[in-house]
């Protein structure tokens, strides 16, 4: 199960992992059900990463499309902890936002935030991109139900989109998509590549009630202070990510050679991933995706040169593995990639 004693370092999002699925139960499942499940499909070492995009496939498998933005929404303020209270600290809708992603990493570090004020003409908004998955349909739209939710709340006012992007496929039930439109208060455009919501000007200034600026100083301090020592835990991941990604170059990394080349022993190599809760098959894998983006955009490259180069043998297990990670295969992933770069 989610242990409740991990490190300190661990994030918002892992963290509370076992209380989001719990959450479920409001669609007639039984959580206990889909936490077996998860156990059985991770490892008692995996890091929070496999267990994040374990848990996403199992979400896409089971449960309704978008489901999470319900559950996200009875996400108790609080949950998100400084998170939670600097948003309620700043003006406006939008100056949260740019405080959010400023320390969006103690939601999560596989994440990056985008925010955009719309100071190129463009309506402003807020997206996701993934950095150890092409998509990760869980977390966008819980946190997209978590972030109205509570700025409805903040503002005491409804809080609707000008526009959700998901990258879900329409889903089929109509009375489904009504109630998804009813909540986000716009019809979604399905099938995009990064999950973002759009504001109006009018929402993004919209006033936070009881905005806090002298316990905002605080809170901001205490937010940098966390993060400050999360760059610190991540300052080793990132050490044998950069010694994984030279080991692909070279052919399929294994622990014993990565721990040599950061002069270590493979017991001191584990320890260290597991205090810092990152799994080595993870890194492998993040290596991979990084890698295998890079290749399938140089188009001199075949298919078959491109799994060669990340250690495959069989083009085919490359394409498994790839759809693994991405959600697409490699070619689909190529043709996309050539397409957003047409004029």
């Amino acid at each position: 199960m989610i242990n409740d004693d991990e490190e300190t370092q661990e994030t918002l999002s892992s963290r509370n992992l076992e209380a989001m699925i719990r959450g479920f139960a409001r669609f007639g499942v039984d959580p206990d059900v889909l936490l077996r499940e998860l156990e059985r499909r991770y490892s008692a070492t995996a890091g929070q990463a496999e267990t994040l995009l374990a848990w996403n496939a199992l979400y896409v498998e089971r449960l309704p499309p978008l489901s999470a933005v319900f559950v996200g929404a009875d996400t108790p303020f609080g949950t998100w902890e400084v998170i939670d209270f600097l948003s309620a600290c700043y003006p406006t809708i939008g100056q949260s936002f740019r405080q959010i992603a400023r320390h969006f990493r103690l939601i999560s570090p596989h994440v990056e935030f985008l925010v955009g004020d719309g100071e190129r003409g463009e309506p402003p908004y807020v997206e996701f991109r993934h950095k150890i998955s092409e998509r990760d349909e869980f977390f966008d739209e819980y946190t997209s139900g978590i972030f109205l939710a509570r700025f409805r709340s903040l503002t005491a006012t409804p809080v609707h989109l000008a526009a959700l992007y998901s990258v879900r496929p329409r889903p089929e039930d109509p009375a489904w998509r009504a109630e998804i439109s009813g909540y986000f208060g716009c019809t979604p455009t399905w099938g995009a590549r990064h999950g973002r919501m759009v504001f109006t000007r009018e929402v993004w200034a919209t006033p936070v009630v009881g905005a806090n600026s002298r316990l905002r100083a605080t809170l901001e301090a205490h937010a940098t202070e966390l993060h400050r020592e999360s760059l610190t835990a991540r300052s080793f991941g990132e050490q044998v990510r950069a010694v994984v990604a030279q080991c692909l170059r070279d052919g399929d990394p294994r622990i014993g050679e990565v721990a040599l080349r950061l002069g270590m022993t493979v017991r001191t190599l584990q320890r260290r991933l597991q205090d810092d809760s990152l799994g080595f098959a993870a890194l492998i894998d993040e290596a991979r995706l990084q890698l295998a983006r890079r290749y399938l955009a140089d188009e001199s490259l075949t298919i078959s040169e491109v799994s060669f180069a990340l250690g495959y043998s069989e083009p085919s297990a490359f394409a498994r593995a790839f759809k693994r990670w991405a959600g697409c295969a490699p070619a689909e992933f190529r043709a996309f990639a050539r397409a957003a770069q047409s004029p």
